[in-house]
């Protein structure tokens, strides 16, 4: 069986792609998609982590609000898919879109050319799979890694490419 290197937390994300670490901050994500945010508790808002994806906190970012949060308008959560999504310098060659561990076979369109252009612009030196989390075509979050949980959903094509990105090297 070929031995794999899957970064298991996205702090071991930030160590192996220190040039990618600002993905890790929501108010880079939503700037990218133009969605408008305050780093202040704003009435009718609701609130985001600072750091995206579950990314466990330590000095590595600064704080950049006082209580370590990100408001944004109130969004459809009911709308919510993640995608594990094949990235090959910036190119995305598969894409599996799944909802509460659930693969789903449509998505809303549009969603697969956001998260194209997102990957052009912000993943070009990047290889591997990453995640992401769009509501309603705007990215919310991305992990620099595969959900363990899905890959088992994994297309034959998706895993060849999980087991050549993740390869022990020699």
């Amino acid at each position: 069986m070929t031995e794999l290197n899957v970064p298991g937390l996205n702090r071991d994300c930030v160590e192996k792609y220190p040039h990618l670490q600002d993905l890790y901050l929501t108010p880079v994500i939503l700037t990218w998609g133009r969605v408008p945010y305050s780093l202040a508790s704003v009435p009718g808002m609701i609130q985001l982590p600072l750091l995206t994806t579950g990314y466990e906190s330590d000095d590595t970012f600064r704080d950049f609000s006082d209580d370590g949060s990100v408001y944004v308008q109130p969004v459809d959560f009911d709308a919510e898919v993640f995608s594990d999504v094949v990235v090959h310098r910036g190119e995305c060659k598969e894409f599996l879109h799944y909802r509460e561990g659930e693969v789903v076979d449509s998505v809303l369109g549009n969603t697969e050319l956001i998260i194209r252009a997102f990957s052009v612009e912000k993943l070009r030196r990047f290889t591997g799979i990453v995640s992401v989390r769009t509501i309603n075509k705007v990215i919310y979050s991305i992990s620099l890694k595969p959900n363990q949980n899905i890959v088992k959903h994994y297309s034959e094509n998706m895993h060849k490419s999980y087991i050549k990105y993740y390869k022990c090297k020699s």
